[in-house]
Parts: C-alpha cells; structure tokens; sequence
C-alpha cells in the first residue's frame, strides 16, 4: 500500500457520521492518523524478541570487551566478543528491518483494520446509547 493510498483510507474513514463528544472523535482522528500507527508498529518492531535479545547481546559483549580483556587479557576473549558484538549488532537491525519495513505495508493494513473496527464498535454503541435515551424520552412524554 502506498502513502498516498494509506492516506486516502485515513481521510475516508476519518469523516462521516458518529459521535457526539468532541474528545471522542479527536481520539478516534489520532488513533488512525498514520504517524500513530507508525509510531505503534515501530515500537512493536523494536521491543520485538527478535530485536531485543541480540540488543542484550551486544550490551554483553560490550561488557565483555571493557571488563574481561583486564582481568583474563586474552586475545581470544577479545576476538570472540567482537564476534558476538557484531553478530548480536547485526542480527537486531535485520530483525528491526524485517519486522518494521518489509512487512511494514501488511501489519500497517492490519493495524489500520483492528482500529477501524474498534472505532466502528464505539460508534455502534454511543447509537444504541443514543437510541436507549430517546426511547425513555418517548416512553417518558406517552405516559
């Protein structure tokens, strides 16, 4: 999906009926602007385990190569901390490139979907909310 289809989905489903409170709809507005879900899919990739744990990795061989090479002063610590440094570095940005740009456009469609239906729910319940209000009205001036 392109940004200038994404786009039009969000202008298409950003307009049109529903509620009543201004504070509703502005949410509603921002849940499905795009920088939202851009921001919420981003933050996913990036706490992913996939991207996490060779972080935790790194943070370890960093470790490694700053407190052990002092006390154990081997080339081999050094060499093998290095390796896993860079595999570990390595592993996190493919894991971080997959999740967030190659399957951007899928997970963007899903997410916008899941929000669409939410915000479809909500406005089906402040009608119902609506209609309930003015049944007791109409039952209230009858009687």
């Amino acid at each position: 999906m392109s940004r200038g289809k994404s786009q039009s989905m969000l202008s298409d489903t950003g307009s049109g009926g529903g509620s009543r409170s201004g504070n509703s709809r502005s949410t509603t507005a921002e849940s499905l602007s795009e920088s939202a879900i851009c921001g919420k899919l981003r933050w996913r990739a990036l706490s992913s385990n996939w991207t996490v744990f060779p972080l935790v990795l790194v943070v370890v061989a960093i470790i490694g190569l700053t407190i052990f090479p002092r006390l154990a002063s081997g080339f081999l610590w050094t060499m093998v901390s290095l390796v896993v440094l860079l595999a570990s570095a390595t592993a996190s940005l493919v894991a971080f490139l997959w999740q967030y740009f190659l399957r951007h456009e899928e997970k963007y469609a899903k997410e916008l979907r899941e929000r669409m239906a939410i915000r479809d729910g909500h406005r089906i319940e402040e009608r119902q909310a609506d209609l309930i209000q003015l049944q007791e009205r109409l039952q209230s001036g009858f009687s």
